[in-house]
């Protein structure tokens, strides 16, 4: 199935609900439980897959740039990355390395380059992993510390 292809139809059954197709819900990554954003167009809807993280994006950007992070932090929810080098990136698929990280679902350093270490932290609220980001700091000291608070901003938002 490419975009803007046609020819799948479905029937509205008497409670206005409408089956996804197998092919579409495959390509799209739509599994129990997710989340599905609807958009209305003059001529349709638009549905997408929706990503939570994605509503904190527009608020986190500016904390990242009064925290001198920008250049320095990763935000990715469970298939794409959400922020990188400061910015907002639309649709690039997470690595398999990433995906890892994600499934291991614990803190964990990702890597030392020139003295500076980079660590993973999961983005995890009552128990469902939202994603997760990684964080670049010479000292360790201030990566845990910056690490955590981040985290917390995350759980505060999205908890209840």
């Amino acid at each position: 199935m490419e975009d803007g292809q046609k020819g799948l139809f479905r029937r509205v059954d008497v409670l206005g609900r409408v089956v996804i197709p197998r092919e579409v819900r495959k390509l799209l990554r739509i599994k129990y439980g997710d989340i599905l954003e609807f958009s209305l167009l003059s001529n349709g809807v638009l549905m997408k897959k929706h990503s939570a993280l994605s509503d904190i994006v527009s608020l986190l950007l500016p904390i990242l740039e009064i925290l001198e992070l920008s250049e320095k932090f990763i935000l990715f929810d469970t298939e794409k990355i959400l922020v990188k080098e400061g910015k907002i990136v639309d649709g690039e698929m997470i690595s398999v390395q990433y995906q890892n990280l994600l499934f291991a679902r614990k803190e964990q350093i990702f890597s030392t380059y020139q003295n500076e270490f980079t660590k993973f932290f999961p983005i995890i609220i009552q128990g469902d992993l939202f994603g997760g980001f990684l964080l670049s700091q010479s000292s360790k000291e201030v990566l845990e510390t910056m690490g955590h608070n981040l985290q917390k901003i995350f759980v505060e938002f999205f908890g209840d």
